[in-house]
């Protein structure tokens, strides 16, 4: 019986131990291209454990794949991120000037403007360990870790056949990777390649009798069986797939429960501020995976995310000079309503002049700001977080 409906049973302390010791190990696209975004830390936490599982590791080409092709998006995702630290500096500080009118050149603000931009240095030199594609530690780590475990590329004809077949599945909302399937109105075929994974994996277990544990980020319903907003485990529907095809054993996990397993039961010191960034990251990662499913356009354009510094500064030049004019645009509103109550008060003509004077000011710089944001929603860049 046990055997009949494994999909549904799970697994004891015992089995998970036994699986453990003689599974190979395949970690998705989302876990390898997180080692970007996670602090130091947590980074080499990650990067060590893998390795103490170099022997029993193996990577889909759908994996190498989309890393490859995300891979300079998140270097700049990454990068730019200390750049928007830098304008919320600036932007608190003018804040502090105003509010407690200060010159310019205060020294006070000039030492505080030190003491937040060295801040920021020190936390970018310490957390960011890719600044440009060509110079990768991350990269040349994974390179070596992998080496000689990566499967094959799939023929133009079995990408075909699998694409037919995907349409059928997600159709009748067979996992995994429907949940993409808006992908495909994007982009020809982008909506398969979680199913392209599964399959990969599937055959890899086969031809080389090997039991799976799957690590991924993935949330999404298409992965995991969820009952009143809680996720209980695989998909039975996987599960049963995997056993009846492959004739081994599947088990998935979390990034977080993956780490949880690996300090309780094989002896890794891997801190609780390493699990919780690991799960909050993971967290906001799905809520952006969400968004983009969602757009059809910015699905789209995720997927061809690979830029060079020039585009990403004029984004970020664009995103300053709208911060800009939202200050001025404050400033006249701030205006306007004292000389409005002025107004009401002493009925000077003089007043009235500058009122409508802001107001025509008011309107302009309104229209500017419309197309700037026009101008932003329109880049090539989506605002990642």
């Amino acid at each position: 019986m046990k055997t009949n409906f494994r999909e549904y049973i799970g697994y004891c302390k015992q089995e998970k131990e036994e699986l453990w010791d003689k599974c190979v190990f395949v970690f998705d696209t989302n876990i390898l291209l997180n080692l970007y975004r996670y602090s130091s830390e947590t980074r080499n936490a990650l990067l060590n454990s893998f390795e103490t599982l170099s022997h029993s590791i193996w990577l889909p080409n759908q994996v190498a794949l989309e890393f490859f092709k995300r891979r300079n998006e998140v270097i700049i995702e990454t990068n730019v991120r200390y750049s928007k630290l830098e304008l919320k500096k600036d932007k608190l500080l003018q804040e502090f000037r105003e509010e407690l009118r200060m010159k310019s050149n205060n020294e006070e603000l000039a030492e505080l403007d030190s003491y937040i931009t060295g801040w920021i240095k020190n936390r970018e030199h310490s957390d960011l360990l890719v600044s440009s594609h060509t110079e990768d530690i991350i990269l040349d780590r994974l390179l070596k870790l992998y080496d000689g475990k990566v499967g094959n590329e799939y023929s133009e004809n079995r990408l075909k056949e699998i694409y037919e077949e995907g349409k059928k599945r997600y159709d009748n909302k067979i996992p995994p990777g429907y949940k993409d399937e808006k992908k495909n109105l994007a982009k020809e075929n982008s909506g398969y390649g979680d199913l392209i994974l599964w399959f990969q994996i599937i055959e890899y277990s086969k031809e080389n009798e090997k039991d799976i544990i799957f690590v991924t980020h993935d949330q999404k319903e298409d992965w995991w069986l969820k009952i009143n907003g809680q996720t209980i485990g695989s998909r039975p529907d996987l599960v049963r797939e995997f056993i009846d095809i492959a004739k081994s054993e599947f088990l998935m996990y979390s990034m977080d429960s993956f780490l949880n397993y690996m300090n309780e039961n094989h002896k890794q010191s891997i801190s609780e501020d390493v699990i919780s960034e690991v799960k909050e990251i993971s967290a906001v990662r799905n809520r952006v995976n969400e968004h983009f499913s969602n757009d059809i356009k910015e699905s789209n354009l995720i997927d061809k995310f690979i830029l060079p510094d020039s585009i990403v500064q004029e984004h970020y030049m664009l995103k300053k000079q709208i911060e800009k004019v939202e200050e001025k645009i404050t400033k006249r509103e701030k205006s306007l309503m004292l000389n409005r109550k002025s107004y009401e008060l002493n009925g000077n003509p003089n007043t009235l002049i500058t009122i409508v004077n802001t107001e025509k000011n008011l309107k302009r710089d309104k229209k500017e700001l419309n197309g700037l944001y026009d101008k932003l929603k329109n880049f090539v860049t989506p605002d990642l977080p």
